[in-house]
């Protein structure tokens, strides 16, 4: 539902493959700086982390300026994140 995914649930901090898991719920995020997530894009300082859900997830990432917007998915078979594009 898009009040469930559009819910801004704070800061985040942690290991962002966990969704794979279920262990982040679908929501908008803020990420403070890159040295308290891991498996992020480069750049990842300030900006807006995205999880949508659905059995393959996708995380967003608009890291601004000239870095911009970045996505990856956890597909495949058998599944495995997709690099940051």
């Amino acid at each position: 539902l898009k009040s469930e995914v559009l819910i801004y649930r704070g800061d985040f901090a942690g290991d962002l493959n966990g969704a794979s898991f279920s262990k982040i719920p679908i929501g908008i995020y803020n990420i403070g700086a890159v040295d308290t997530i891991s498996n992020g894009p480069d750049n990842a300082q300030w900006c807006l982390f995205i999880q949508l859900p659905g059995i393959y997830c996708t995380q967003i990432m608009c890291l601004g300026g000239d870095n911009g917007v970045v996505t990856r998915r956890y597909i495949g078979s058998p599944q495995a994140w997709t690099s940051w594009t």
